[in-house]
């Protein structure tokens, strides 16, 4: 029987497991995508439906000693492009976040973990969850073969999983938005660009993620229609003539928006975007699933160094993330229901205030990429956005 098995090898459940085995804990790793590489995990997490900008802050690499070799691309400036055209850009002293290899990236996270001695099993579904007092079954499939896995606790890091979340008994984000992106040839790509309006993406944004060698990532969030607001973008003309491929890959997936409404439970917890760590201005995940992972790493560890694994001892887990990032997903949930009631005029309005009414020096004197709680209440503070926000 395993101390603990985590399920899914994406940031969060590779980080975990690692934190765990090097505390000396025996540690099974669990995924769905199809046999990676025993010494790098090549093909893990793949083009299977891989939905993200890639870009991380330059704050997280130093936290938690993120691989290097994984950066594509710094990030140093950001153009803001209104309905009309209307463009705003802010340009920092230095790197502020960098963009990211993203299957590399995983790769290495894995690749650490089994340096630690975590036993990875690739290309296994699990079916299936029975919580006793004693232990955590797992029902797993591996092709075509049916095998059942033991485990002192779990741990649920495979993102929005509906009906295995059920079965642990734990309740998942109630919320989500839908990212499609495409990753291909696309020349004139040198920054960071974001696309604003309801035409482009209602309630939300696209992105132009430059990733070097003349390659970039395109991409959108939206309640609804996704993929035929991305479409709908590829075909605009300024885009569609710096795209390079025809036909180009879509991918698409639910991101979760707020709260899970339950992230621990007897001998199991959640962590990532099954647990709701994910930034809600942005919907970028991987540093706050990061932390995610942290926190249930150091909360296990306690935990099981008790002999205590029951909800009582495991509440304290979500206690502790909540209260590093629960007043961020707050504002990220405000900003959003602000930015709904929107119309173009008036974001176009936004960007003309964004270029003569000081907000590039409060973006340098309150902004943090990860932290933007105290940006946005200075912003929505000011008199200008005030007044344009009642009107």
């Amino acid at each position: 029987m395993y101390d603990i098995a985590i399920i899914g090898a994406g940031p969060s459940g590779s980080h975990t497991a690692y934190l765990l085995a090097k505390e000396g804990h025996n540690v099974l790793l669990l995924d769905k995508q199809p046999d990676p590489d025993p010494e790098t995990g090549s093909g893990l997490s793949g083009k299977n439906g891989m939905v993200c900008t890639g870009i991380v802050s330059k704050e997280a690499f130093k936290r938690f000693s993120l691989p290097e070799d994984t950066i594509l691309k710094d990030i140093r400036s950001v153009k803001f492009i209104s309905p009309s055209g209307e463009t705003f850009r802010y340009e920092h002293h230095s790197a502020f976040a960098y963009i990211l290899d993203r299957s590399a990236f995983n790769r290495s996270l894995l690749k650490q973990a089994l340096k630690k001695g975590v036993t990875f099993l690739s290309a296994c579904t699990v079916e299936g969850v029975n919580i006793t007092k004693r232990w955590v079954e797992l029902f797993c499939k591996n092709h075509s073969v049916s095998f059942k896995v033991r485990a002192k606790v779990s741990v649920i890091g495979s993102g929005i999983n509906t009906s295995l979340l059920e079965m642990a008994s734990l309740k998942g984000p109630q919320d989500f938005l839908m990212g499609a992106q495409i990753e291909a040839s696309f020349i004139k790509a040198d920054e960071v660009e974001i696309y604003l309006g309801n035409k482009v993406a209602p309630e939300s944004f696209a992105w132009i993620v430059p990733l070097g060698n003349g390659r970039a990532r395109i991409g959108l969030l939206t309640k609804r229609n996704a993929v035929t607001y991305l479409k709908n973008i590829l075909n605009v003309p300024s885009i569609r003539e710096r795209l390079q491929e025809v036909n180009p890959e879509i991918r698409y997936r639910l991101i979760p928006f707020g709260y899970a409404q339950k992230t621990y439970g007897l001998r199991i917890l959640s962590v990532g975007d099954a647990a709701g760590q994910v930034k809600t201005t942005t919907g970028g995940g991987i540093y706050y699933g990061l932390i995610g992972a942290e926190i249930a790493a150091h909360t296990l560890c306690e935990a099981l160094d008790k002999g205590d694994i029951t909800p009582s001892t495991l509440k304290v887990y979500e206690k502790r993330w909540r209260e590093i990032l629960g007043s961020e997903i707050n504002i990220g949930i405000r900003l959003r229901k602000i930015y709904a009631t929107l119309g173009d005029r008036k974001i176009d309005h936004l960007i003309k205030i964004a270029n003569s009414d000081g907000i590039a020096p409060l973006i340098k004197n309150k902004a943090r990429f990860d932290w933007q709680k105290r940006f946005f209440q200075s912003l929505l503070s000011k008199p200008i956005i005030k007044r344009l926000l009642e009107t």
